[in-house]
């Protein structure tokens, strides 16, 4: 496969070229609303029928055109972007179907009351709908991520560097008053495949190399204290996992296919999976096959008499199956198995995981089991008995070594200056990254929660 390999999309999954469901649709808009736009749409309609050529229905028109382009084209490509762009030729319509509404009403003078009372239950509705949909998806800035922030402002050279996810970048620039690399307005910024790549690295002797490309874009001469801050949302957030994960000849294969070129040498599996890809999010979890998990949170193992483990997980995955416990029997990780159960299947299956990773006291170990599928790596933490589903490579990831172990094996390259819980138990941490060829002397800021 020869040409320009295309680069990851880290916004694939969200905002605009996020795909958006029937229900999605209903819900954004509200029965309120919809039934509304309906009446409103029948009574332009009727309008049209009985149009007079004194009197031409320019602006009408033109709101019909805009809701006819604006609906082809969300229910064709099923963008959220579409979706913003019927927002409001459906309110036109809606407050058109109102005023036919109130013209049904028997008495005039009563007309501008239902005209009113209409408006004022449309509007109340969508404001409360919209106003849960933005607390519910909003990044949300909590006492957390201001103490963190704040304390870095505090401690951190004025020439620091802080690397955080794309959606913290505003955060701090406001709060910590350090130069961060990505913010919110760094759409296409390439630096945000490189913090992608930072965090899925699974080894610590390209760490310097990976900082540096992501702090300064590979200037050699970049030798500024960088820090990294990560949170539990991380386990939430796709995006880092489709940038860093990223095989760009699995996207090409997607690209070739949609200009309706074959591309040579691509294996059949990957052409029959790739010509199923309808949606930007498709390509890029298409391109990024480790970009996924299945746990959200640690879930709690039983240690039995003989030492064996049992920790129920109760976990759905995505094709439905519900995968209800992990069992290793003692002194045989090799032989650990999970406990599958289908919607309208009473018999439990057994699946064999694809890798154990276990996290001892002092070292993390890897055991292969069935690494030719794709069935769910496991990490086992034997400390504290807790067991979290993922990809192998996300779970090897250095996210996932500082979110859920805590950066407990990699003290000798990160330090953790300062953490802070949520409310809802969600920890934020900055850690000072502790670069080779230039170690110093450590901080001696301890930890602290809030």
């Amino acid at each position: 496969m020869t040409g320009k390999l295309p680069p990851p999309d880290a916004f694939a999954a969200v905002a605009e070229l996020a795909p958006v469901s029937f229900n999605q649709i209903v819900t954004g808009f509200t029965w309120p609303v919809l039934i509304a736009a309906i009446t409103g749409l029948a009574a332009a309609l009727r309008r049209l029928w009985l149009w007079d050529s004194k009197d031409f229905p320019a602006a009408l028109l033109l709101v019909l055109a805009w809701f006819s382009g604006a609906a082809i084209l969300l229910f064709t490509f099923r963008y959220q972007r579409f979706l913003i762009l019927l927002g409001p030729p459906v309110a036109l319509l809606a407050g058109l179907g109102i005023s036919a509404l109130s013209a049904m009403t028997p008495r005039p003078a009563l007309r501008p009351v239902v005209t009113a009372g209409l408006s004022l239950l449309l509007i109340a509705g969508i404001t409360l709908n919209a106003v849960t949909m933005v607390r519910n998806n909003r990044p949300q800035l909590n006492t957390a991520w201001v103490t963190v922030l704040d304390h870095l402002s505090q401690i951190t050279p004025e020439n620091a560097i802080l690397i955080g996810w794309w959606n913290t970048g505003h955060w701090i620039t406001y709060w910590a008053r350090r130069t961060t690399v990505v913010d919110g307005a760094s759409l296409r910024n390439p630096r945000i495949h490189d913090i992608g790549r930072l965090l899925a690295t699974a080894k610590t002797g390209s760490l310097d190399k990976l900082v540096n490309q992501a702090a300064c874009g590979g200037q050699s001469d970049c030798h500024r204290p960088v820090y990294l801050l990560t949170s539990d949302d991380l386990l939430y957030e796709f995006g880092w996992m489709i940038s860093g994960f990223w095989q760009a000849k699995r996207a090409a294969i997607v690209d070739k296919l949609t200009a309706k070129t074959v591309p040579a040498g691509a294996p059949a599996e990957l052409l029959a999976a790739a010509r199923k890809i309808h949606t930007p999010l498709e390509r890029s979890l298409f391109a990024a096959p480790s970009a996924k998990i299945w746990s959200t949170h640690w879930s709690p193992c039983r240690v039995t008499n003989d030492n064996s483990y049992n920790c129920p997980l109760n976990v759905v995955s995505k094709n439905g199956w519900l995968i209800e416990r992990l069992i290793v029997p003692a002194g045989r990780v090799g032989e650990a198995r999970l406990v599958l159960r289908g919607h309208a299947d009473s018999t439990p299956r057994q699946l064999k995981p694809s890798m154990m990773r276990l996290a001892t006291q002092d070292r993390l170990i890897d055991v292969k089991l069935d690494d030719s599928t794709n069935n769910p790596g496991v990490l086992l933490d034997i400390v504290h008995k807790r067991v979290f589903l993922g990809t192998p490579a996300m779970l090897r990831s250095l996210a996932a070594r500082l979110v859920l172990l805590d950066g407990l094996y990699d003290h000798d390259r990160f330090e953790r200056v300062i953490s802070a819980v949520t409310v809802d138990g969600r920890r934020v941490s900055a850690w000072r990254v502790i670069r080779k060829q230039s170690r110093g002397p450590r901080s001696g800021v301890q930890p602290q929660d809030e």
